[in-house]
């Protein structure tokens, strides 16, 4: 609402003053109100990371208060969704998304979503990971793994880069893969 009033005020100021210094002032003035106002409004000011880690902290319950998905689907769709990850293994494909799973799945994918949160207490990216992660040790225990390089084994497993396959692995194991090769072969 200050807003508009301000905007108003500048408009009569440059109807009714038609000389340049008052609608020079009247405008610094506006911009000034506009940065006090607005320096005011502390949520525009603070750390989206603190608040959506905090919301993510006090419970999902509010999240998913308005979902129809019962306790008793919720488990039936887990054990469904780790059938087929360990059968189709549709993680080996580098652009999964929730949506290719829910439909796979016949699932609404809010509730796929909401699965995956509450019954397992991560999100689809880290689960996909994990299981990209124990693709990537299983295939360095294979006898022909020698063969290949740790960054073939990782494109293998459904990753599309290096640099989020380290990541991914070292927060996962600890390890980089290159440590963990070693500590397999030693």
């Amino acid at each position: 609402m200050k807003l508009i009033i301000g905007l108003a005020v500048i408009w009569v100021v440059v109807i009714f003053f038609k000389t340049e210094d008052f609608i020079y002032v009247a405008l610094t003035v506006f911009i000034f109100l506009i940065g006090y106002f607005g320096s005011r409004q502390g949520a525009i000011f603070t750390d989206n990371r603190e608040s959506e880690e905090g919301s993510d902290k006090r419970s999902d319950k509010g999240k998913y208060e308005k979902s129809t998905l019962t306790k008793d689907k919720s488990k039936e769709f887990l054990r469904t969704l780790k059938v087929l990850m360990d059968t189709e293994k549709p993680y080996l494909e580098t652009k999964i998304s929730l949506k290719d799973i829910s439909e796979r799945l016949k699932i609404h994918p809010n509730h796929l979503s909401q699965v995956i949160n509450e019954e397992l207490n991560i999100n689809l990216y880290d689960f996909v990971n994990g299981y990209r992660v124990e693709e990537f040790k299983k295939r360095l225990t294979e006898d022909e793994s020698r063969k290949f390089t740790l960054l073939a084994h990782a494109y293998d497993s459904g990753y599309s880069s290096k640099s989020s396959f380290n990541e991914v692995f070292k927060k996962f194991t600890g390890l980089t893969p290159s440590q963990y090769q070693k500590q397999l072969y030693s």
